[in-house]
């Protein structure tokens, strides 16, 4: 069944979970929402178990990370970085490794 069908509303999980909780009892609290989407510290702190909004310089400060600026525009990245002492050329790239080797006599 499509979503946009003119029957899709009757056989609904959503719908029916509308019709269910339109008239809520006055005692019951609502319950909490979820925000709809993670953080990316969040997501990371979930992958890898690393926690990117605490200062790597000193953990003992307890200092929280924050976002500064982005930058779209590379002449705005270079003088950036220009201004805080990093480098602004990309590392060189390093040479292919050699293919994996394919078959080969093995046998004795």
């Amino acid at each position: 069944m499509s979503r946009n069908s003119a029957t899709m509303g009757r056989v609904s999980y959503v719908n029916r979970r509308r019709r269910t909780s339109a008239s809520p009892a006055v005692d019951s609290p609502a319950p909490p929402l979820r925000p709809h989407r993670l953080s990316w510290a969040a997501l990371l702190a979930r992958v890898f178990a690393l926690d990117v909004t605490v200062c790597p310089v000193c953990p003992d400060c307890g200092g929280r990370l924050r976002l500064i600026a982005a930058l779209p525009d590379p002449v705005s990245v270079r003088r950036y970085l220009h201004g805080v002492g990093l480098p602004t050329d990309p590392p060189p790239l390093l040479p292919a490794r050699a293919p994996p080797q394919q078959g080969g006599d093995f046998a004795g």
